[in-house]
């Protein structure tokens, strides 16, 4: 755990669940979970944050065990679909591609305010930076999905140019300066000839209402980015890719599904008329049980994570006021197509105990990213 690498790919996941804990007694704090009797659901994060004062005893990035960015097989792929356990075997009529959706945590979020148990150096944009490039590097995705981007044009645009991504990108409406963004490898896709980008501005919900409190409960400033790729090696396969975060508030369960509805509409008709195959993914502030994931079933969506593992993550917001799966990965095939997750980032339960309450010193967010790979096939 001293290596200067902070994926060190594990050989087991039952080393993840070996902490360095026992040998100093200010970790025995490590993994505090939120008690079972409390429904996420119902949880108060405000005042669970006021309440915690906890600090994050783990100080240096070797005391903490590191995020496993080690692809595993899919549960769905069987032997003779593909030639080795990470991506099934080429043929004219398939395009596999490896795609990330991650919540990065905007720099303006990133305070004792909202993570009152942290150390402050962990916080700081200097401390979190590296950890963000290295993380990229380490995940090595064909398709970016990220949510609270903010210093798009000093940091991130920047740093997609530099590993040869295209990078595209949406601020919200308003005061505050994040917003969601897509890049991709430029050598492996492309923006379709003629194409725009579909902003989704959520606050458009809003202008329907003549209420004025209406208006002001609908107005959250959310936002969603739409872009229609081809594969340069086969310009035939199209995809439409969305990115997307969704509001907060576990008591505005009916705003966010308007939301899920506005996200699934903007997509299919900006790009079903010529996509292969529709990939949405975000932040949706949703847990798995909620209407608004059922929904995207409802409306012909597959939640590739859940399809290719068997279940949901354990988690993918992992603080230690709240745990819970908030952020997906929803596909649906078009036109006599076929899109199945085959392999990805397992996120189970001794994953997750195993990295802790998230951000800290070795971990740049509170968010874990959703990580797959996708075939996208066509009869």
């Amino acid at each position: 755990m001293a290596s200067k690498n902070p994926f060190d790919l594990l050989a087991s996941v039952e080393s993840l669940s070996v902490l360095d804990a026992e040998s100093n007694e200010d970790q025995s704090a490590a993994i505090r979970r939120q008690p079972e009797s409390q429904s996420n659901s119902d949880y108060d994060w405000q005042t669970a944050g006021q309440s915690s004062r906890r600090r994050n005893t783990y100080e240096s990035k070797e005391q903490r065990l590191r995020f496993p960015a080690r692809i595993i097989p899919a549960c769905n792929t069987s032997k003779s679909a593909s030639q080795s356990p990470f991506s099934p075997a080429k043929t004219k009529h398939s395009c596999n591609f490896r795609i990330v959706t991650f919540n990065v945590l905007a720099d303006a979020y990133c305070s004792a305010k909202y993570f009152p148990g942290c150390q402050n150096q962990v916080l700081e944009w200097s401390h979190r930076q590296p950890l963000l490039e290295e993380l990229i590097d380490e995940l090595d995705a064909d398709i970016y999905c990220l949510q609270e981007v903010d210093k798009a044009s000093s940091f991130w645009r920047p740093l997609f140019k530099s590993k040869g991504y295209t990078f595209t990108y949406f601020k919200r409406y308003g005061r505050k300066e994040d917003g969601c963004a897509i890049a991709w490898r430029s050598t492996a896709w492309r923006r379709v000839h003629r194409t725009e980008d579909k902003q989704v501005n959520f606050d458009s919900i809003a202008y329907r209402e003549k209420d004025e409190e209406k208006r002001k409960y609908y107005r959250t400033h959310n936002c969603a980015i739409v872009t229609l790729l081809q594969s340069v090696e086969d310009p035939s396969f199209q995809i439409a890719v969305g990115c997307t975060h969704f509001y907060w508030d576990p008591e505005k369960a009916d705003l966010k599904l308007m939301q899920a509805n506005k996200f699934m509409q903007e997509a299919m008709d900006g790009f079903g008329g010529r996509a292969s195959a529709l990939i949405l993914c975000g932040d949706t502030n949703s847990l798995p049980e909620s209407k608004v994931v059922s929904n995207f079933a409802n409306k012909g969506y597959t939640d590739a994570y859940a399809a290719a593992f068997g279940r949901q993550p354990a988690s993918t917001n992992h603080r230690d006021i709240f745990s819970g799966t908030l952020d997906y990965i929803f596909t649906k095939a078009l036109r006599k197509s076929k899109i199945i997750a085959t392999a990805g980032i397992c996120l189970d339960e001794s994953v997750i105990e195993a990295i802790g309450h998230l951000p800290h010193a070795s971990f740049p967010s509170d968010h874990l990213p959703v990580c797959l790979e996708l075939c996208l096939s066509t009869s």
